[in-house]
């Protein structure tokens, strides 16, 4: 499925256009999740973090993800506005890296987002606390249930 060579003079000089590519040839061969990257970031004590996150469009303006603002990679943006991500396809044999400034969507465009997504995932986002301890799986269960009763 790979291409048996990569020279730099087959690479796009424009690197977004290269990534839109790889992208679309990831999307293509049907790759289990090609929209997933590992975005990584630092707190304020300059520790790193590294975490999943689904690629939701990119463009000119760069890439985007969405994430609540109250989990520690929503404070760790905040904070150091700045990360790395990493988009990896072994069945294509590439990976991509990519940094820069992180930039906070406008409100509009992520209540738009959330409310594109499944009524049960919604439900699931409201009902846990990220980046928060819970007591138990069943504690979780609860707020699950207290939210589809009230918003279901």
């Amino acid at each position: 499925m790979t291409d048996p060579y990569l020279e730099m003079s087959d690479l796009h000089p424009n690197p977004l256009n290269e990534f839109a590519t790889w992208y679309a040839k990831a999307r293509a061969h049907n790759i289990g999740l090609a929209h997933a990257m590992s975005l990584a970031t630092v707190d304020k004590r300059g520790r790193p973090a590294a975490r999943m996150v689904l690629l939701s469009e990119f463009g000119p303006q760069g890439f985007s993800f969405y994430s609540h603002y109250q989990s520690c990679k929503g404070l760790e943006i905040c904070e150091r506005p700045y990360a790395a991500l990493v988009f990896y396809w072994r069945e294509l044999d590439r990976q991509i890296r990519v940094e820069g400034k992180v930039v906070k969507a406008p409100d509009e465009q992520s209540d738009t987002y959330f409310a594109t997504r499944p009524r049960e995932s919604q439900l699931w986002a409201w009902a846990s606390p990220q980046s928060t301890e819970m007591k138990s799986r069943q504690e979780l269960l609860d707020r699950f249930d207290e939210f589809s009763g009230r918003f279901g």
